[in-house]
């Protein structure tokens, strides 16, 4: 998700003519398994000498990070790829930018500021935490960024909550409607665009920031019940789902949910420089959400109503 709208920016910044970006290059996992520090090596080696490796590989599924069976999976994805990123960064003098998580910390009321002592409560959040401690343990603060961003979105990941959502909301049409859909109301945060992140990650490139930084876009701090009834309010603004309110939707606590992980209310802390920082990158997670909607939301809703078709064709016969 988040890769994808990066590639997309930096060649396009690589063409412009007052750009700092040169050559892009984005393996995909298939061309490069960077959970093997000599792939990683070998890579590299035979390419031509980057400045900056910038590290969109995860395993975000924190559902699936609780599993016993998939944990070392998890812990290759998100701990191991980067220690070996570091290593090579280290090795071949490029400087490292690693997207990190509001999930390194856990459920308080009150914003967490950059310089607080993580405590995360979940097994992603705590990979996430050894990923960041890798990096500062490999490389000196000059060669580095962290940025910790929550609740990401964007157009080209099938998993994010807006997608999740839409999927819910077409099940639901095609149910019977005796079972209402529900939404967590002591779950909170502040949604991050895809598009706002891969701004963010320009610039500090083009500034050379170096440290440990927290993205947050304007638009506030919602529960995941708010943030399902803007999603809607969106999708009924370009003729998606006319026939579902929220009144068809249950607001729940986590602990009356089967299922569901309990994470609570974990917001990150505006910068103290922010305004100078996110400057051009794009301010209200809401403006984004409703221009990702306006204009693609109709190839959301078609996409994932032929998956669940798919899904419920296979499940009849």
């Amino acid at each position: 998700m988040l890769g994808f709208d990066l590639v997309k920016l930096l060649k396009s910044e690589s063409l412009s003519e007052n750009g700092i970006i040169g050559i892009v290059d984005a393996p995909t996992s298939g061309e490069l398994d960077a959970s093997v520090y000599c792939n990683v090596s070998s890579y590299l080696r035979h390419k031509r000498k980057f400045d900056y490796i910038i590290n969109c590989a995860a395993e975000t599924d924190t559902k699936r990070c609780e599993k016993e069976l998939f944990r070392s999976t998890s812990f290759s994805s998100n701990v191991e790829i980067v220690r070996n990123i570091a290593r090579a960064c280290d090795y071949f003098g490029c400087k490292m930018i690693q997207v990190s998580t509001n999930e390194v910390f856990s459920d308080r009321k009150h914003p967490y500021e950059r310089n607080c002592f993580p405590n995360p409560s979940s097994v992603y959040g705590m990979e996430k935490y050894i990923a960041e401690l890798e990096i500062e343990k490999m490389l000196p603060k000059t060669q580095y960024t962290i940025i910790r961003a929550s609740w990401l979105f964007g157009l080209h990941r099938s998993k994010s909550f807006v997608h999740k959502c839409v999927e819910n909301f077409i099940r639901y049409s095609k149910s019977d409607r005796t079972k209402p859909m529900f939404g967590i109301v002591d779950e909170c945060s502040t949604p991050t665009s895809t598009k706002f992140l891969s701004n963010l990650i320009l610039r500090t490139i083009y500034l050379d920031k170096c440290g440990l930084y927290h993205a947050v876009q304007n638009g506030g701090t919602v529960s995941r019940y708010s943030y399902m009834g803007l999603i809607l309010d969106n999708f009924h603004n370009v003729g998606e789902f006319s026939d579902i309110t929220m009144n068809d939707v249950q607001p729940m606590k986590t602990e009356d949910c089967q299922g569901i992980r309990k994470v609570g209310n974990i917001v990150l802390s505006y910068d103290e420089y922010h305004e100078i920082f996110y400057y051009g990158c794009g301010w209200d997670w809401m403006e984004d959400l409703k221009r990702m909607i306006t204009e693609h939301g109709a190839e959301i809703v078609k996409e994932i109503t032929a998956k669940v078709d798919g899904e419920l064709k296979c499940g009849r016969e």
